[in-house]
């Protein structure tokens, strides 16, 4: 009966880190350029993916990204904690 929560729960999560990722991956491009913001991105820190949410916010006002990334991963795990509260895990 639990899964009834945790099937969609770590749809949630799959789904939003990926479109968090990309949503971090534009950031980086608008910033550094296309091809340079890729490379780095995606290969040589992937820690810029994780700070480019942040500053994002806190420079522009631009928070969307950073909703997409926690706000799903909270709905993710209440999702998950609800399906394994069900199942007595």
């Amino acid at each position: 009966m639990g899964a009834i929560f945790k099937y969609p729960g770590i749809g949630v999560f799959i789904i939003g880190g990926i479109w968090g990722f990309f949503l971090s991956i534009d950031i980086l491009q608008n910033w550094m350029g296309d091809i340079l913001g890729f490379i780095v991105g995606f290969f040589v820190a992937p820690v810029l993916l994780t700070i480019a949410l942040l500053v994002e916010g806190f420079m522009n006002g631009n928070w969307f990204p950073a909703q997409v990334v926690y706000g799903s991963t909270i709905i993710a795990y209440g999702l998950f904690f609800i399906g394994s509260m069900i199942d007595g895990d």
